[in-house]
């Protein structure tokens, strides 16, 4: 069985996303249905650090870059840099979600390792190569829209909160990290001032 890819609202199950301000059990780690993936599965050939495997997720990493950086300046909003040392870091937590096979933010805020006085964390996993699947992660957390009044309320921002970490003006920088596994593309996206 293999997990399929959903829209919209449909992809709750599908993203998770993390704030400084949850409570600690609020970021528990979320089953991901449908993965298929056998618990002895080897776990090797995980975002390999050299030759192609780095090469793609570069260009992942710059195709959802370009798409958060589109989407911020539509709204009148900075673009964001891209941290690298952030991004090693959250590249670190992806493993972790693919080892586990759950999005979580069981490492937040500990997995943010750059200065900062603020951070959030989205995370999301789809089917398919990381160039298309880091297009439809991005599309689906951009669907779920403002949250309906503000200050957005921890009870909104559980159904907004993606959308909301990705057009958070206090935000500079990002840290991308992306993982694809067995077809299925796993996403961290840490935002910090």
């Amino acid at each position: 069985m293999r997990f399929k890819p959903c829209w919209a609202a449909l992809c709750a199950a599908a993203l998770s996303l993390g704030v400084v301000t949850f409570p600690r059990e609020a970021m528990a780690a979320q089953r991901v249905p449908g993965l298929g993936v056998q618990a002895d599965a080897p776990t090797t050939g995980v975002a390999p650090l050299g030759g192609e495997g780095r090469i793609q997720h570069l260009k992942a990493v710059r195709v959802l870059l370009r798409l958060i950086n589109h989407d911020r300046i539509r709204e009148g909003i900075p673009p964001l840099a891209l941290d690298p040392q952030q991004t090693t870091c959250s590249l670190r937590h992806t493993r972790h979600m693919v080892e586990e096979r759950a999005l979580s933010h069981d490492q937040f805020p500990q997995d943010v390792c750059v200065p900062h006085r603020i951070m959030g964390e989205n995370t999301g996993v789809w089917t398919g190569k990381p160039r298309f699947a880091v297009r439809l992660i991005h599309h689906a957390m951009m669907a779920e829209g403002p949250c309906s009044r503000l200050p957005c309320d921890s009870d909104q921002f559980h159904f907004h909160g993606h959308y909301a970490n990705l057009l958070n003006p206090s935000y500079r920088r990002v840290g991308i990290g992306i993982v694809a596994r067995d077809g299925v593309t796993w996403v961290t996206e840490d935002f910090t001032n």
